[in-house]
């Protein structure tokens, strides 16, 4: 992977998806990185309006999992807003990936697990940590409608596992024409958006979008891609374990600058 201060992108055009405020920073780093960035978020992050019981009983748990910088951002302000302590200290916290972890570390909370290999469900059992759960009861934080994998594995494992959602994920109102069609590369970070970067490509029948070089920040997004009808092959955004997902992302973009 590239140093930083290799990843020149030449003036590449670039479609960022991901939500309005979280793609400020990625944003500001194409731009500082010689490429031309536009805003098209497709989904928009909002808390649910009460706190769910699980989140104002965490002593009940052994492990609580946050998969996602929004699963801690909107378990904070729930928790403040509701006049709630911080994290029990007995209590385990294991983050999904850096971001998150970052988040948590933001707040003054440790993070006993955090995965190694892949940022994702799959190398968060792959910890050795995970593997001998039986009997605990294990929270994870997340929102509406996300994958059920992780309790799939440690239930089959023994553990006892609850869900809280604290945020949904709402699909935009934004259209799209052909002025936005003057793009190198989409940048997508999550199934829903791509999803519903389709329907609204196919609504709006700008069938360019089909053509365009996807930037994709998990294999899975990827294989979506093709089962959806783009038709070049997506570039992966690979994390490493000391990389960030701005500097992963412009690691990708500049394979096809």
């Amino acid at each position: 992977m590239d140093k930083a201060e290799d990843l020149q992108l030449n003036g590449l055009k670039v479609l960022v998806t991901r939500p309005e405020e979280q793609a400020i920073p990625l944003l500001e780093a194409i731009a500082s990185h010689g490429g031309v960035a536009k805003s098209f978020p497709l989904l928009e992050i909002m808390q649910v309006d009460t706190i769910p019981s699980a989140l104002a009983q965490l002593e009940q748990y052994q492990l609580i999992i946050f998969v996602s910088r929004n699963a801690v951002i909107h378990s904070w302000a729930l928790l403040d807003a509701n006049r709630k302590p911080s994290l029990p200290d007995q209590l385990k916290v294991a983050a999904m990936g850096r971001g998150t972890a970052d988040e948590l570390s933001a707040r003054g909370q440790r993070i006993d697990h955090l995965p190694s290999t892949s940022f994702d469900s799959e190398g968060l059992l792959a910890l050795a940590a995970m593997q001998s759960v039986q009997g605990q009861r294990i929270l994870i934080v997340r929102g509406q409608s996300g994958r059920e994998h992780m309790a799939t594995v440690l239930r089959q494992r023994g553990a006892k596992v609850d869900y809280v959602e604290v945020y949904q994920r709402l699909k935009t109102k934004r259209v799209l024409t052909n002025q936005d069609s003057d793009v190198d590369a989409i940048v997508l970070s999550s199934s829903e958006a791509i999803q519903h970067l389709a329907d609204c490509a196919r609504r709006d029948q700008q069938g360019w979008v089909f053509a365009k070089q996807i930037v994709a920040i998990h294999p899975r997004i990827a294989m979506q891609a093709g089962d959806l009808g783009f038709t070049l092959k997506p570039v992966i955004a690979e994390q490493e374990h000391d990389s960030g997902l701005e500097f992963s992302i412009l690691n990708a973009l500049k394979s096809i600058a």
